[in-house]
């Protein structure tokens, strides 16, 4: 519901390492601890998995489809397969690598067989 950008889209230099890189795929949103993470339209689960402890929830909305990373946990409608609606609760947002409470957000456009990037900046309500 509420939160920033913390990390944008696309390649840019790092905040303070010199001469490093970063490539983001989406974007980074800083929000509360334990805020929710909601479906940004309706769409259909299509994988829900942890990676180092953290969650990540893809769904597939036609042609487009969203990542949510970095989720500490995940309301348990959400499994593969699964219908939601737009806004619904999908989680809850888990906290980074500096301790923040942050979720990686990121939307994929399908062309043909294969998958464009795209900003989701210009998705999220302002």
């Amino acid at each position: 519901d509420k939160g920033f950008i913390s990390a944008y889209f696309g390649r840019h230099p790092h905040p303070v390492a010199e001469k490093v890189m970063i490539d983001n795929n989406g974007i980074d949103i800083r929000t509360n601890p334990n805020a929710a993470a909601r479906a940004i339209f309706e769409g259909r689960v299509t994988s829900s998995f942890t990676i180092s402890g953290l969650w990540t929830v893809i769904i597939t909305h036609g042609r487009y489809y969203t990542v949510y990373s970095g989720l500490s946990s995940v309301d348990g409608s959400i499994e593969k397969g699964a219908t939601v609606r737009a806004k619904q609760r999908i989680g809850t947002i888990g906290n980074n690598d500096d301790g923040d409470p942050t979720i990686n957000f990121q939307i994929w456009k399908s062309v043909g067989n294969s998958s464009t990037k795209v900003d989701p900046a210009q998705w999220i309500a302002k």
